[in-house]
């Protein structure tokens, strides 16, 4: 008879300390193949929270995320964005293969409004993917998101078996955080000549075409030794 050890041991989310790189975590391929290598599970982390620091928000944080967007989508589920710092350009999104009509724009007061949206989309039980920026660092204390607040959305997205995303300014990477994956995003080498500036479709802002992203935290996966990588963009 199996006693309660033998039923712990065997869940698929544990993690074992012999075990090295990837763990057996749940995951959504991030359609980044190079990516999905360092990626516990090999891919952004289903039923977690996903925290990606960024210079400025609109740096690319949607391209970095639109072919999981675009499959996902394509697969009936729900996309909800909470208060992003630019409108969304549908013609970029249609493009890169989102279908609108399962996007979701959610724009209220900074703070708990925010906060609680967030919060029930992603302990709904449609399996929803949740894009929340927060506030800029100058605001006020209650339109900032704590830990408390960070802690709230990991468990919540536990509970609806959701993607969640959260994107926070780079000053705040020294705190502690209860996200099960942390990222930083940073400018790229140059690009290569040849490849024109213009031209390209703008989903938030003016991302840059390639972008420098460094592993910070993983569940399951030590970081110390990470080495960054560089992201073409859609």
């Amino acid at each position: 008879m199996a006693t309660a050890l033998d039923l712990l041991l065997q869940h698929q989310s544990l993690w074992r300390g012999r075990e090295r790189g990837r763990t057996r975590q749940a995951a959504e391929s991030s359609g980044h193949a190079v990516l999905d290598e360092i990626l516990p599970g090999g891919g952004w982390p289903l039923g977690a929270l996903s925290e990606i620091l960024l210079p400025h928000p609109g740096f690319g944080e949607l391209s970095l995320l639109l072919p999981v967007l675009a499959r996902l989508t394509q697969a009936g589920r729900p996309v909800v964005f909470v208060n992003p710092p630019h409108s969304p350009q549908v013609p970029a999104l249609v493009q890169g293969g989102v279908v609108p009509e399962r996007v979701l724009l959610v724009r209220g007061n900074q703070g708990r409004d925010a906060h609680w949206a967030v919060e029930q989309a992603l302990r709904s039980a449609r399996r929803a993917t949740v894009l929340s920026w927060t506030a800029p660092a100058t605001a006020t204390p209650s339109a900032s998101v704590d830990e408390r607040t960070l802690r709230r959305w990991q468990l919540a997205a536990e509970e609806g078996q959701a993607l969640a995303f959260v994107f926070r300014p780079l000053s705040v990477e020294r705190e502690t955080s209860p996200a099960a994956l942390r990222l930083r995003l940073g400018t790229a080498a140059r690009r290569p000549e040849g490849q024109a500036e213009g031209g390209r479709s703008r989903l938030l802002h003016s991302p840059p075409a390639r972008i420098r992203l460094a592993l910070l935290k993983a569940r399951g996966l030590p970081c110390s030794s990470a080495t960054p990588l560089e992201l073409e963009l859609p």
